[in-house]
């Protein structure tokens, strides 16, 4: 009897759950069917906005811009070329002031110049005295040498009488020997005047070597007296004093460095890629080397205030070029200043600057924003049909945030003017946004 009950209750529990999960399945259908189907999209907005450019050729001045910082074209520093003590120099001769050309900066001892001088003068006096008494004597020596030469020529035909007249037994042996013994000692003094002549000429020569020693030293010690004075070169701004007054100094202690604030230059280091494009530079003629770009306008501007520091310059020449960085240095020169300001501030020394050239003139050539710029060398543009099309271009340079274009597309072409979303690509129909 309690089996009974106990399938009649599995069996009870069978149905109902079977009922409760019909009953479910139904709820799910109905809900199903009362809810609305949404509204297929429109394809436009599914379509991906992109920012595009219209392509309008144009004729474009290259730029180019460096830096670099102001120096002088001519800084000197002045060296003593003579020692002694520093007797004079003005208490305010400090760095910073500025001198005229010709101005004396300090004077070094003088005197033992000055007493060479002397010495030297009263030498030359004295030697000038000798040398005159030695042409006298040579004149007086070479004069009696032609007394002596005619005495000895008849002397000479005296003996040679002798002789034959004593052969001939006409006289004896003693007057051949008298002949023969004043002969002798005529030719003696002939030989003997000769060498004093020679003497007194090698005598006269050193005299005048002599002269000429002492006038070099007297020379010598008049330049000393001039350069123991110190005279700035040029007018310009002294940079450096590095003696006092009372100090000793040397040939060769440096004294002053002056630099020339009017005669000033900046060497820009410029990409050699971008300065060679941008500014036609070429090979000079004959010298292997660059030669200077003509017609190329430049502007220099103070980095820390362009408006007040503005100048013109031109280009002077091209110094270096940098194998590790492949960068060319090219040397500038201002010339006249374009400041807009009212209180314009003077370009001097050890500025830093920036240096804008404008170089050649492109026809129908593209301005493209940087990042228009998808691979290497290729862009995309926006058809008609509003799809995506990859063009290659020929990149002629860069300036600034800009490309330069000359080749690869075309007037109306809408380029896209930034880095194609994820999951674009060549064919892709986009929504163009046009930028203005």
């Amino acid at each position: 009897m309690k089996f009974e009950i106990k399938e009649f209750s599995v069996q009870k529990r069978l149905l109902i759950c079977s009922v409760i999960l019909i009953f479910g399945i139904l709820c799910m259908s109905g809900l199903r069917m009362l809810r609305k189907k949404p509204a297929d999209k429109a394809e436009e907005e599914l379509l991906r906005t992109v920012f595009v450019q219209e392509v309008v050729p144009e004729t474009v001045n290259l730029k180019i811009s460096g830096y670099g910082t102001v120096k002088p074209r001519n800084q000197v520093t002045i060296s003593s070329e003579i020692k002694g003590k520093i007797v004079q120099i003005d208490p305010d001769l400090k760095a910073g002031r500025t001198v005229e050309k010709d101005e004396i900066l300090a004077k070094i001892d003088d005197s033992d110049y000055k007493i060479n001088l002397e010495t030297t003068a009263a030498e030359i006096e004295r030697l000038e005295g000798e040398k005159k008494i030695s042409v006298q004597t040579l004149e007086d020596l070479k004069s009696q040498l032609k007394n002596v030469e005619n005495i000895l020529t008849l002397e000479k035909k005296e003996y040679e009488r002798s002789k034959l007249l004593h052969k001939k037994n006409v006289t004896n042996e003693s007057d051949l020997n008298r002949a023969a013994q004043t002969y002798a000692s005529r030719e003696k003094e002939f030989i003997d005047m000769r060498s004093r002549i020679a003497t007194e000429g090698v005598r006269q020569k050193t005299i005048s070597a002599q002269i000429r020693k002492a006038t070099e030293e007297q020379k010598m010690a008049e330049l000393n007296m001039k350069r123991s004075t110190i005279k700035s070169p040029f007018s310009g701004r002294l940079k450096e004093v590095l003696i006092e007054k009372d100090e000793y100094v040397g040939a060769g202690t440096k004294l002053f460095t002056i630099v020339n604030d009017k005669d000033l230059e900046i060497t820009v280091p410029l990409d050699s890629f971008d300065a060679v494009k941008a500014l036609g530079i070429k090979n000079g003629s004959g010298n292997n080397w660059f030669s200077v770009p003509e017609n190329i306008g430049l502007v220099i501007e103070w980095a820390e205030n362009p408006e007040s520091c503005c100048w013109e310059g031109r280009v002077v020449r091209l110094e270096a070029f940098n194998p590790e960085t492949r960068t060319l240095d090219i040397v500038v020169k201002p010339e006249k200043n374009i400041s807009a300001s009212k209180h314009d501030f003077p370009l001097v020394d050890g500025m830093f600057c920036k240096v804008t050239f404008t170089g050649i003139r492109l026809e129908n050539a593209i301005r493209v924003p940087w990042v228009s710029l998808q691979h290497e060398k290729d862009v995309f543009v926006v058809g008609k049909d509003n799809r995506l099309m990859e063009k290659e271009i020929k990149v002629f340079m860069a300036e600034g945030e800009s490309l330069i274009i000359t080749s690869g597309l075309e007037k109306g072409d809408r380029i896209v003017t930034q880095r194609l979303p994820s999951g674009l690509v060549n064919g892709s129909k986009v929504n163009p946004f046009l930028k203005k």
